[in-house]
């Protein structure tokens, strides 16, 4: 028994995968073509076999992966760079708000220092630093919405139809914030 695709006509998608005696007489208009690896579905070109090609994404699935890629970039790290000093600072909802705070007791008393603490330790910063600080990330976050905002656009609209358009929207969508 030889494990046989069946191909209608000459080349094209396997229909049928086989076990063949060598007495088996196949179907008329179909080509038979031995294989140990073919799958109904895989395309024959003549020569060998190929899968096929994935279906395209569902305009629902690629808004579903754009808000979830927007929500992993508003959601992570970014490091601020206020001179010569780097600055960790998570986006998650509970570091805003503490940044959010440490914001407004910074804007009300211009001579605090501040500890920030990162995955490496504190860190101290005065209120103009914090200041910094705060409008830098929220304008990132921002910006994470303001390109989501656009990519679901372009999807609606179908100018966006890949994973990799949302991952690097095309000319003139805004990119994704990077840290």
């Amino acid at each position: 028994m030889t494990r046989t695709a069946l191909i209608k006509g000459a080349k094209g998608p396997v229909e049928h995968v086989v076990l063949a005696g060598k007495d088996w007489v196949f179907p008329e208009g179909y080509t038979a073509v031995a294989s140990e690896t073919a799958n109904v579905g895989d395309v024959y070109d003549g020569a060998g076999f190929t899968a096929p090609p994935s279906p395209a994404p569902t305009a629902t699935e690629l808004a579903a992966y754009a808000r979830s890629k927007q929500a992993a970039i508003a959601g992570g790290m970014i490091l601020v760079h206020i001179g010569a000093q780097s600055v960790e600072v998570s986006l998650d909802p509970q570091s805003l708000a503490a940044l959010n705070g440490a914001a407004a007791l910074a804007s009300g008393n211009p001579g605090a220092v501040f500890t920030w603490v990162g995955s490496v330790g504190g860190t101290q910063l005065t209120s103009a630093q914090i200041l910094t600080i705060y409008g830098v990330a929220h304008a990132f976050v921002q910006n994470s919405f303001t390109t989501l905002g656009a990519v679901l656009a372009a999807i609606a609209a179908g100018a966006i139809t890949t994973f990799a358009q949302v991952d690097n929207p095309p000319t003139p969508l805004p990119s994704w914030p990077q840290s």
